[in-house]
């Protein structure tokens, strides 16, 4: 063997680090705060202007938006451990999981969403009888709550796995062939099956809803929605 062969891909892999640079986020923390206060006054304002169906499809539409990035965090994260991912130590996994702190926030902003709940749903002011069984209000909450909090509690375990001492000295040690901790090696597969599961049935429920078929019984209501398909 050559001696300027690597003796492994992963001592291959491995580069001098650059120095950390440190950053202010304070500008960034006052522009969210100033944002954050103009999404709530706009909120308020909108209800107030009788735009209650609007306010609460956009709150659906971000809600679906923001929660699937959030949690696509943490499962990329689990993809990466999954492959033994070291070659940029501790930095991809850092990326990915920074998004998962809005996933606990998501679950309480699904619940809030029980509040506009007619707004939203089609088949609440016009019932389906054949599958009143499954398309009702407080199934639909208590099924996707409880779906929603067994993703954030199994994140969050996988957050605290991945940000351990033993995982990050696995990251940053590229030249071993040694499998990543065994905690994080049984997680990671249960949340991105899950993940799979529980989104559908999330999409299938609040993003789809058999609003279709309501659509029959509807009329002009569910036209008024501005994701609505228009004929022609």
């Amino acid at each position: 063997m050559s001696p300027n062969q690597p003796t492994s891909l992963g001592a291959a892999a491995v580069r001098p680090l650059r120095p950390q640079v440190q950053l202010s986020w304070q500008p960034l923390t006052n522009l969210a705060i100033l944002l954050l206060a103009v999404g709530v006054i706009g909120f308020f304002a909108a209800l107030n202007a009788n735009l209650g169906d609007r306010v609460w499809q956009t709150w659906l539409v971000n809600l679906l938006f923001f929660m699937g990035i959030a949690q696509a965090g943490v499962v990329a994260s689990c993809a990466f451990y999954l492959t033994q991912a070291r070659w940029a130590g501790t930095c991809h996994y850092r990326l990915a999981e920074a998004f998962w702190i809005f996933i606990p926030i998501g679950l309480v902003l699904f619940f809030a969403m029980f509040a506009g709940r007619d707004h939203i749903f089609p088949w609440i002011l016009h019932p389906i009888p054949a599958k009143a069984a499954w398309l009702n209000a407080p199934f639909l909450f208590v099924r996707d709550g409880i779906a929603l909090f067994v993703m954030t509690v199994l994140s969050a375990w996988f957050v605290g796995l991945s940000r351990g001492v033993e995982a990050r000295d696995w990251a940053l040690s590229p030249e071993n062939i040694e499998m990543p901790p065994p905690a994080i090696r049984r997680l990671a597969p249960i949340i991105a099956i899950l993940y799979c599961f529980i989104y559908s049935l999330l999409a299938g429920d609040v993003a789809h809803g058999d609003a279709l078929e309501a659509e029959a019984g509807a009329g002009q209501y569910f036209q008024q929605w501005p994701c609505a398909p228009r004929p022609g």
